[in-house]
Protein backbone atom coordinates (compact mmCIF):
# COMPACT_ATOMS: atom_id res chain seq x y z
CA UNK A 1 0.00 0.00 0.00
CA UNK A 2 1.25 3.52 -0.80
CA UNK A 3 1.82 5.69 2.29
CA UNK A 4 1.28 9.25 1.96
CA UNK A 5 5.46 9.55 2.24
CA UNK A 6 5.87 6.84 -0.46
CA UNK A 7 3.30 9.17 -2.72
CA UNK A 8 4.97 12.23 -2.16
CA UNK A 9 8.23 11.26 -3.10
CA UNK A 10 6.95 9.57 -6.01
CA UNK A 11 5.48 12.58 -7.23
CA UNK A 12 8.78 14.23 -6.53
CA UNK A 13 10.85 11.89 -8.58
CA UNK A 14 7.89 12.12 -11.56
CA UNK A 15 8.96 15.96 -11.47
CA UNK A 16 12.46 15.27 -11.20
CA UNK A 17 12.32 13.05 -14.60
CA UNK A 18 9.88 15.45 -16.16
CA UNK A 19 12.31 18.34 -15.55
CA UNK A 20 15.76 16.63 -16.76
CA UNK A 21 13.71 15.79 -19.82
CA UNK A 22 12.14 18.88 -20.61
CA UNK A 23 16.00 20.18 -20.26
CA UNK A 24 17.82 17.33 -22.50
CA UNK A 25 15.30 18.40 -25.05
CA UNK A 26 16.19 21.87 -25.72
CA UNK A 27 20.07 21.14 -24.56
CA UNK A 28 22.03 22.41 -21.57
CA UNK A 29 22.03 25.39 -20.60
CA UNK A 30 25.67 25.50 -19.28
CA UNK A 31 27.55 27.27 -16.84
CA UNK A 32 27.47 31.48 -17.02
CA UNK A 33 30.94 33.25 -17.41
CA UNK A 34 29.85 36.74 -18.52
CA UNK A 35 26.31 38.51 -18.26
CA UNK A 36 25.15 41.96 -18.72
CA UNK A 37 22.62 43.94 -18.82
CA UNK A 38 24.10 47.10 -19.19
CA UNK A 39 22.64 49.14 -16.16
CA UNK A 40 24.52 52.58 -15.82
CA UNK A 41 22.11 55.47 -14.66
CA UNK A 42 24.52 58.22 -16.77
CA UNK A 43 25.96 57.69 -20.04
CA UNK A 44 29.47 55.56 -18.86
CA UNK A 45 32.41 54.33 -21.01
CA UNK A 46 32.20 50.70 -22.12
CA UNK A 47 35.38 50.09 -20.72
CA UNK A 48 34.44 51.96 -17.33
CA UNK A 49 31.21 49.52 -17.00
CA UNK A 50 31.05 46.61 -14.71
CA UNK A 51 29.50 43.47 -16.15
CA UNK A 52 26.52 42.06 -13.86
CA UNK A 53 28.79 38.75 -14.21
CA UNK A 54 32.86 38.96 -15.20
CA UNK A 55 34.19 35.00 -13.94
CA UNK A 56 37.84 36.34 -15.35
CA UNK A 57 37.20 39.92 -13.88
CA UNK A 58 39.00 42.02 -16.69
CA UNK A 59 36.16 43.72 -17.80
CA UNK A 60 35.28 44.89 -21.26
CA UNK A 61 38.05 46.43 -23.84
CA UNK A 62 37.74 48.51 -27.34
CA UNK A 63 38.81 47.20 -29.97
CA UNK A 64 37.62 49.67 -32.09
CA UNK A 65 34.76 52.43 -32.22
CA UNK A 66 32.37 54.78 -29.35
CA UNK A 67 30.97 52.51 -26.85
CA UNK A 68 28.58 53.95 -24.57
CA UNK A 69 26.30 52.10 -21.79
CA UNK A 70 23.37 53.53 -20.30
CA UNK A 71 19.72 52.82 -19.00
CA UNK A 72 20.03 49.43 -19.85
CA UNK A 73 21.36 48.94 -23.01
CA UNK A 74 25.23 49.76 -25.22
CA UNK A 75 25.81 51.58 -28.10
CA UNK A 76 27.87 52.25 -30.63
CA UNK A 77 28.27 56.10 -31.81
CA UNK A 78 30.90 56.99 -33.92
CA UNK A 79 30.77 60.06 -36.37
CA UNK A 80 28.53 59.12 -38.62
CA UNK A 81 31.28 59.55 -41.82
CA UNK A 82 32.32 56.37 -40.33
CA UNK A 83 29.37 54.32 -40.18
CA UNK A 84 29.35 52.57 -43.23
CA UNK A 85 33.06 51.36 -43.02
CA UNK A 86 34.83 50.01 -40.38
CA UNK A 87 34.05 47.06 -37.87
CA UNK A 88 33.60 48.46 -34.14
CA UNK A 89 34.38 45.77 -31.70
CA UNK A 90 33.70 46.05 -27.65
CA UNK A 91 35.12 42.69 -26.16
CA UNK A 92 35.48 40.93 -22.81
CA UNK A 93 37.76 38.01 -22.25
CA UNK A 94 36.10 34.78 -21.31
CA UNK A 95 38.99 32.65 -20.35
CA UNK A 96 37.87 29.78 -22.90
CA UNK A 97 37.99 29.69 -26.62
CA UNK A 98 35.01 27.37 -26.54
CA UNK A 99 32.49 28.69 -25.27
CA UNK A 100 28.53 29.98 -26.58
CA UNK A 101 28.07 33.81 -27.11
CA UNK A 102 24.68 35.48 -27.58
CA UNK A 103 23.59 38.94 -27.61
CA UNK A 104 20.18 40.62 -27.66
CA UNK A 105 19.88 43.44 -29.73
CA UNK A 106 17.12 45.91 -30.43
CA UNK A 107 17.18 47.15 -33.76
CA UNK A 108 16.36 50.40 -35.84
CA UNK A 109 14.84 49.56 -38.67
CA UNK A 110 15.67 53.04 -40.63
CA UNK A 111 19.32 52.64 -40.46
CA UNK A 112 22.26 50.49 -41.08
CA UNK A 113 21.67 46.82 -40.35
CA UNK A 114 25.00 45.99 -39.17
CA UNK A 115 25.62 44.50 -36.13
CA UNK A 116 26.64 40.70 -34.12
CA UNK A 117 28.05 38.38 -32.00
CA UNK A 118 32.16 37.90 -31.88
CA UNK A 119 34.07 35.01 -30.39
CA UNK A 120 37.43 33.63 -30.22
CA UNK A 121 38.91 37.32 -30.58
CA UNK A 122 42.49 38.04 -29.65
CA UNK A 123 43.02 41.15 -32.03
CA UNK A 124 41.78 43.48 -34.40
CA UNK A 125 42.31 40.15 -37.50
CA UNK A 126 42.13 37.04 -35.56
CA UNK A 127 38.10 36.69 -34.56
CA UNK A 128 35.10 34.22 -35.59
CA UNK A 129 32.34 36.45 -36.00
CA UNK A 130 28.24 36.14 -36.97
CA UNK A 131 26.24 38.94 -38.10
CA UNK A 132 23.80 40.70 -39.49
CA UNK A 133 24.83 42.59 -43.04
CA UNK A 134 22.79 44.94 -44.11
CA UNK A 135 20.61 43.50 -46.28
CA UNK A 136 18.58 40.69 -44.61
CA UNK A 137 21.64 37.85 -44.25
CA UNK A 138 22.92 36.60 -41.69
CA UNK A 139 26.69 35.97 -42.57
CA UNK A 140 29.32 33.26 -40.54
CA UNK A 141 32.97 34.62 -40.86
CA UNK A 142 36.19 34.37 -39.99
CA UNK A 143 39.76 36.29 -39.88
CA UNK A 144 43.22 34.90 -39.26
CA UNK A 145 46.32 37.09 -39.37
CA UNK A 146 48.14 34.36 -40.46
CA UNK A 147 45.54 33.14 -43.37
CA UNK A 148 44.62 34.89 -46.59
CA UNK A 149 41.04 35.22 -47.59
CA UNK A 150 41.06 31.76 -48.73
CA UNK A 151 41.90 29.83 -45.30
CA UNK A 152 45.59 29.09 -47.03
CA UNK A 153 49.33 30.48 -45.17
CA UNK A 154 49.29 33.85 -46.43
CA UNK A 155 52.07 34.22 -48.97
CA UNK A 156 53.08 37.70 -50.89
CA UNK A 157 53.59 35.72 -53.92
CA UNK A 158 50.46 34.29 -53.80
CA UNK A 159 48.67 36.37 -56.83
CA UNK A 160 45.42 38.65 -54.91
CA UNK A 161 46.26 36.98 -51.70
CA UNK A 162 45.25 39.31 -48.39
CA UNK A 163 46.75 38.54 -45.14
CA UNK A 164 44.29 38.27 -42.41
CA UNK A 165 41.60 38.62 -45.66
CA UNK A 166 37.83 37.91 -44.43
CA UNK A 167 36.65 33.94 -44.81
CA UNK A 168 33.19 33.59 -45.10
CA UNK A 169 32.39 30.32 -43.44
CA UNK A 170 28.10 30.24 -44.11
CA UNK A 171 25.44 32.87 -44.74
CA UNK A 172 21.51 32.69 -45.05
CA UNK A 173 19.17 35.35 -46.03
CA UNK A 174 17.56 35.68 -42.58
CA UNK A 175 16.40 39.53 -41.84
CA UNK A 176 15.94 40.47 -38.35
CA UNK A 177 14.66 44.30 -38.87
CA UNK A 178 11.15 44.61 -36.74
CA UNK A 179 11.13 48.14 -35.47
CA UNK A 180 11.12 47.85 -31.36
CA UNK A 181 11.89 44.58 -31.92
CA UNK A 182 14.50 42.69 -29.86
CA UNK A 183 15.76 39.92 -31.68
CA UNK A 184 18.75 37.43 -30.14
CA UNK A 185 21.89 35.99 -32.13
CA UNK A 186 24.13 32.85 -30.50
CA UNK A 187 26.97 32.02 -31.81
CA UNK A 188 28.20 28.84 -30.63
CA UNK A 189 32.37 27.57 -31.15
CA UNK A 190 33.15 23.96 -29.80
CA UNK A 191 36.33 22.86 -30.96
CA UNK A 192 36.01 22.68 -35.10
CA UNK A 193 32.74 22.78 -35.06
CA UNK A 194 30.50 26.62 -34.93
CA UNK A 195 26.83 26.50 -34.80
CA UNK A 196 24.63 30.11 -35.38
CA UNK A 197 21.17 30.89 -33.91
CA UNK A 198 18.74 33.53 -35.11
CA UNK A 199 16.00 33.85 -32.32
CA UNK A 200 16.56 30.74 -31.34
CA UNK A 201 16.66 28.33 -34.17
CA UNK A 202 19.84 26.83 -36.06
CA UNK A 203 20.56 28.69 -39.14
CA UNK A 204 24.32 27.97 -39.74
CA UNK A 205 26.79 25.49 -39.08
CA UNK A 206 30.17 25.23 -40.41
CA UNK A 207 33.45 23.81 -39.76
CA UNK A 208 36.84 25.51 -39.16
CA UNK A 209 39.75 22.81 -38.60
CA UNK A 210 42.15 25.77 -38.40
CA UNK A 211 40.03 27.73 -36.03
CA UNK A 212 41.65 30.86 -33.96
CA UNK A 213 42.37 30.41 -30.12
CA UNK A 214 41.57 33.78 -28.72
CA UNK A 215 39.64 33.75 -25.79
CA UNK A 216 37.96 37.10 -25.46
CA UNK A 217 33.85 37.61 -26.51
CA UNK A 218 32.23 40.36 -27.75
CA UNK A 219 29.65 42.95 -29.65
CA UNK A 220 30.27 44.13 -33.24
CA UNK A 221 28.46 46.80 -34.53
CA UNK A 222 28.59 49.55 -37.47
CA UNK A 223 25.79 52.56 -37.64
CA UNK A 224 25.75 55.33 -35.04
CA UNK A 225 23.26 54.98 -31.96
CA UNK A 226 21.46 52.58 -34.11
CA UNK A 227 21.23 49.60 -32.34
CA UNK A 228 20.78 49.09 -28.81
CA UNK A 229 22.37 46.10 -27.79
CA UNK A 230 20.42 44.89 -23.94
CA UNK A 231 21.74 41.66 -22.96
CA UNK A 232 25.14 40.13 -23.11
CA UNK A 233 25.99 36.35 -22.13
CA UNK A 234 28.62 33.98 -22.26
CA UNK A 235 28.66 30.42 -21.00
CA UNK A 236 30.44 27.31 -21.34
CA UNK A 237 29.28 24.11 -21.76
CA UNK A 238 26.21 25.20 -23.95
CA UNK A 239 24.83 22.78 -26.38
CA UNK A 240 21.83 24.27 -27.88
CA UNK A 241 19.93 27.79 -29.16
CA UNK A 242 16.60 26.27 -28.70
CA UNK A 243 15.98 25.41 -32.73
CA UNK A 244 17.01 23.11 -34.96
CA UNK A 245 15.35 24.38 -38.10
CA UNK A 246 16.99 26.21 -40.74
CA UNK A 247 20.25 25.80 -41.92
CA UNK A 248 22.45 28.23 -44.16
CA UNK A 249 25.42 27.35 -46.37
CA UNK A 250 27.68 26.44 -43.88
CA UNK A 251 30.94 25.65 -45.02
CA UNK A 252 34.48 23.07 -43.94
CA UNK A 253 37.46 25.25 -44.10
Amino acid sequence: MLTTRKITALVALIIKVAIFTAASAQGSAGSTIISDKFEEDFSTNIADHTPDTDIVGTGWAVERGVWRVKDGSARESTNAYWRYILDRRAVIDAGTADKSVEVEVQVDDFDVQFWGVVARQSSETDWTMAFQDDIGNIVLGVKDSNEDQWGDPYSEYTPGAHIAGFQELGRIHHPMEKQRKSHKMKLVVSGDNIEVFADGQLVITATDTNHAGGTNAGIFARGMDVHEFLKFTVTQGDTGGGGSKGGGNGKQK
